[in-house]
């Protein structure tokens, strides 16, 4: 199982044709806020799911979430989920998501970071 990231402006997330504008992803149905996105019911166990890579709150001026090594905010991997993507892994309860053998932030200076959108 690997850990997919997928861009709003590379692929629609039930979709594989690529997608040319901002436009086109509005008429698509793409939410425009955070408070547009709904976001399903968690899964339970060791369920995989789909999270957004959400930078509405946080307002980084990073091109990603950066990914972690271990489950510490300063243990930074060299690679970096971006903003705006989707990535697949399992919610281990604790405030981080498991994606293959790294780690990501479910949120960051208290802001959430990554949103459940479903499996």
């Amino acid at each position: 199982m690997g850990a997919a990231a997928l861009s709003w402006s590379d692929a629609w997330p039930d979709d594989d044709k690529p997608v040319g504008s901002w436009e086109e992803l509005l008429r698509r149905g793409a939410p425009l806020f955070h408070s547009e996105i709904q976001a399903a019911p968690r899964p339970r166990g060791e369920q995989v799911g789909r999270y957004l890579v959400d930078n509405s709150l946080l307002r980084a001026p990073t091109s990603g979430l950066g990914f972690r090594r271990s489950k510490q905010l300063q243990d930074y991997d060299s690679t970096a989920a971006p903003w705006g993507g989707f990535v697949l892994g399992h919610d281990d309860g604790n405030g981080w998501l498991s994606v293959e053998d790294r780690y990501l932030p479910m949120s960051v200076q208290g802001l959430q970071v990554l949103t459940y959108v479903g499996p």
